[in-house]
């Protein structure tokens, strides 16, 4: 018995049409990925530069802050403003829209923020004395004065 060595080994042809398509295809699908993960990746180091400023809330109203001061003299501390202590300039708080409320700034010791209505804030955005309110509770504001 003799072999033909020519039968046994089929001839070699191009690949088929469609598996040409789908390597190309593939291809095409893994540079999209590559990409999409390079764009992401450089995305996230440019942010990680810029996380003090992206972080950064302003909250120019009295809207969500929790810290209240005590409208009980007693319980109240002692508070300063710029060097000049803050005493109450009425004896009870007064109820306030909290969204009409900006913020003036904050006492010495950082502790307490102090607001101004809305109508006594100037064009700049900046409010000042003679008199600035401590939140007290939910909507309730106790008016400070030097």
């Amino acid at each position: 018995m003799e072999s033909n060595p020519s039968a046994s080994t089929p001839p070699s042809s191009p690949p088929p049409e469609a598996e040409v398509d789908l390597s190309r295809s593939a291809v095409g699908w893994t540079l999209a990925l590559v990409a999409g993960i390079a764009l992401a990746t450089f995305s996230a180091a440019s942010d990680r530069h810029k996380r003090g400023k992206l972080e950064e809330a302003l909250e120019n109203t009295a809207i969500g802050d929790t810290r209240f001061y005590s409208s009980e003299p007693a319980a109240a501390p002692p508070l300063s403003f710029e060097g000049a202590p803050l005493v109450p300039a009425e004896k009870a708080p007064a109820p306030m829209p909290e969204a009409r409320m900006r913020l003036a700034g904050y006492t010495d010791d950082a502790s307490f923020r102090l607001y101004v209505p809305q109508e006594r804030e100037n064009k700049d955005g900046a409010a000042g004395g003679p008199s600035w309110y401590l939140k007290v509770g939910k909507g309730l504001f106790l008016r400070m004065s030097r």
